[in-house]
């Protein structure tokens, strides 16, 4: 389950970091486009731009990567019930060997197996 763990966290940390790279230039834009004295009305359209294309891409991302944690939260609950299910079966048969071992002891009757031949 860790290891599973870890892919998702990388995994959303890579998509973020392509995100992230996407926004710098439209970042640097708007900077200087604001740091003009006055704004063109290109310039303000220009800046609604850089805006909508951040959205739009968060926007677009977003199933993707909800999709993601959605698959990846399966697989860890999936391997989760297993190792409960080996933990639970292991302990079951232990305890049964066990409380067959302690019958045996209470029963000393002699156990005829197939090999054995009875006296006559």
């Amino acid at each position: 389950a860790e290891i599973e763990v870890d892919k998702i966290r990388n995994g959303f940390k890579k998509d973020m970091e392509k995100i992230a790279s996407k926004f710098r230039p439209k970042i640097t834009e708007v900077e200087t486009l604001l740091e003009k004295k006055s704004l063109s009305k290109a310039d303000k359209e220009q800046i609604m731009r850089s805006i909508c294309s951040v959205v739009d891409e968060l926007t677009g991302k977003a199933p993707h990567i909800l999709t993601m944690f959605e698959e990846a939260s399966e697989k860890v609950v999936q391997h989760s019930k297993a190792e409960i299910d080996a933990f639970v079966t292991s302990n079951v048969m232990d305890a049964g060997i066990r409380a067959i071992a302690a019958a045996r002891e209470l029963d000393q009757t002699p156990q005829i197996t197939a090999g054995d031949k009875e006296e006559e």
